[in-house]
């Protein structure tokens, strides 16, 4: 326990990692000593030269500045330290050679605290190809009533008419545009100026180079069209088609038909959170005062299956979780579970344990889920998901022995083992993702848990020491049932930054033992670009 909670300090420092500056070398200089710190930005650096009594710094200095230019720099900064030093000195060859290996240092120095910021925040930025819009495309209309125009409905007729688009704007979530907007007019029409967006579903770039993501749009009552997203766009790539796409917004206009598109990065699909349980201050509670979590939502699947005009998708994304209770507060026996071993008269037997106790008492958990059927709200900013999940738990237990007698014939004697049980079952959830800095995830489940390692452990039969009272419900073997709502807030979202505030509320019931663990959780993640539809624009 205590080297996982050293690597998650260790991630977290890396994490947050700020503008500070950085020590690089002890420098001697005309015998004197000076130290010499560097804080780096994104596009310079800046150089601190100090001694015991005072410290210079200097402006912005370029990565690719000169050797020479550079030495320069370091020897005007120590002639301000240094009064001794006359103000027409000029340095010579010896003092030059003094300081030439400073700026290999710094570079060295700004690469190793870039790689260690790369653990958490992944590889540079790359960009997987470009975005093409074709601000002229024709139309097919409809010959019917526009209420009566489905997305693949094919009463449709073709028309000379074209939408000249003035302005478009894509927003990218989760390697799909959430959101695209198009301003034009029909035919260059000043008065049918329209405003298209997609209001129904979401669109995977693939669809920019493939048809069959369409979107209808009305002029007035009578006259509406259908435009498809393979017409108004088209994705290059020079990496045979990567459709990781990053969270991001682009803007088009008549001076900017082509933008870039930004690969995503593994780190940008994953969060580090660090929360407390608020049921844990109430020390009869088997609930964990601090803890860490690991989550990564991977998308998978990401096409749109059309019926009756509604959108679903098979096998939407993946959902990995793992959890590590760190400090269990001032009472640490009520995470463990405790069994009392007594002999007498060579009759040794032992106390019994709650079923239920093997996922409250839990220290460390994963959870492996996938979305299986997937409905997009799109008007409520929402997809819900029917999946199906499965889950470990290890859980210590301590069994006490102890032996009957008088004085050194009584002895008692401890050992700690883990525990391991799993479960698995059915989950319905519901995935709100409004454009703002705000996200949540409400889900209700069914779990089948059961104990899953040795029978017998330091010769205590587990199958008669579980306690399983109660009967199973819903028709299946299902015997617990867990309601949560996670809530996601960014902080800062204006200014780039990825963390906010993680907040769970939820309760397991158990139906053998008629029990509820409660749980609240407050903490801060990392990186919620994932869980929140919210983020600054591409500059």
């Amino acid at each position: 326990m205590k080297k996982l909670t050293t690597l998650l300090l260790f991630l977290i420092s890396i994490h947050c990692f700020s503008q500070e500056y950085h020590t690089i070398d002890n420098l001697i200089f005309k015998e004197k000593a000076y130290q010499i710190q560097a804080k780096f930005n994104d596009s310079d650096f800046n150089i601190k030269i100090a001694n015991t009594e005072k410290h210079e710094e200097s402006l912005g200095i370029t990565y690719s500045v000169e050797s020479i230019t550079f030495q320069t720099i370091v020897i005007q900064l120590i002639k301000k330290i240094d009064d001794n030093i006359a103000d027409d000195y000029k340095a010579d060859e010896n003092d030059l050679k003094t300081v030439e290996n400073v700026l290999p240092k710094v570079l060295k120095k700004k690469k190793a605290l870039r790689s260690l910021t790369e653990i958490i925040d992944g590889e540079p930025a790359q960009y997987s190809g470009k975005i093409t819009l074709n601000n002229e495309v024709k139309l097919t209309k409809s010959s019917d009533k526009c209420s009566n125009i489905g997305q693949n409905q094919a009463n449709i007729a073709k028309t000379d008419d074209v939408i000249n688009i003035k302005k478009a704007y894509i927003n990218f979530f989760n390697n799909k545009a959430s959101t695209i907007v198009l301003e034009g007019y029909i035919n260059e029409d000043e008065n049918e100026k329209v405003t298209v967006v997609n209001n129904n579903f979401s669109v995977p770039i693939r669809y920019f180079n493939n048809y069959g993501s369409k979107n209808k749009f009305s002029v007035s009552e009578n006259k509406c069209y259908k435009i498809d997203y393979n017409d108004v766009f088209a994705f290059d790539s020079d990496q045979h088609f990567n459709y990781s796409v990053a969270n991001t917004e682009l803007h088009f206009d008549k001076e900017n038909l082509e933008q870039q598109v930004m690969q995503r990065q593994f780190f940008d699909f994953f969060t580090a959170v660090l929360y407390t349980d608020v049921m844990a201050f109430d020390n009869n509670n088997s609930n964990s005062l601090v803890n860490a979590q690991a989550k990564l939502l991977l998308p998978l699947n990401q096409k749109n299956s059309t019926i009756k005009n509604a959108n679903y998708t098979l096998f939407r994304q993946l959902i990995a979780e793992a959890n590590i209770a760190l400090y269990n507060g001032s009472n640490d026996s009520f995470r463990t579970i405790e069994i009392t071993q007594s002999t007498a008269n060579n009759i040794t037997t032992n106390t019994a344990f709650n079923h239920f106790d093997l996922l409250t008492k839990n220290n460390i958990n994963g959870n492996l889920a996938v979305d299986i059927l997937s409905h997009e709200a799109k008007r409520f900013f929402s997809y819900i998901s029917l999946g199906y999940q499965g889950a470990f738990y290890r859980t210590a237990l301590k069994v006490s022995s102890v032996n009957s007698g008088e004085g050194d014939a009584a002895k008692d004697n401890e050992n700690i083992s883990s525990l391991i049980s799993t479960s698995h079952g059915p989950y319905v959830n519901i995935e709100i993702r409004p454009q703002t800095n705000f996200g949540a995830d409400v889900s209700l489940s069914l779990n089948k848990l059961s104990y899953s390692g040795s029978n017998t452990i330091d010769d205590i039969n587990l199958n008669e020491t579980i306690l399983d009272d109660g009967v199973e419900h819903f028709g299946f073997q299902y015997n617990i049932v867990n309601i949560k709502a996670d809530f996601y807030w960014l902080t800062n979202p204006n200014k780039g930054k990825k963390g906010g505030v993680f907040v769970r509320l939820g309760a397991y019931y158990h139906t053998q033992n008629y029990q509820v663990h409660p749980q609240l959780m407050v903490g801060y993640a990392t990186n919620l670009t994932s869980f929140v539809n919210k983020f600054s624009p591409t500059k």
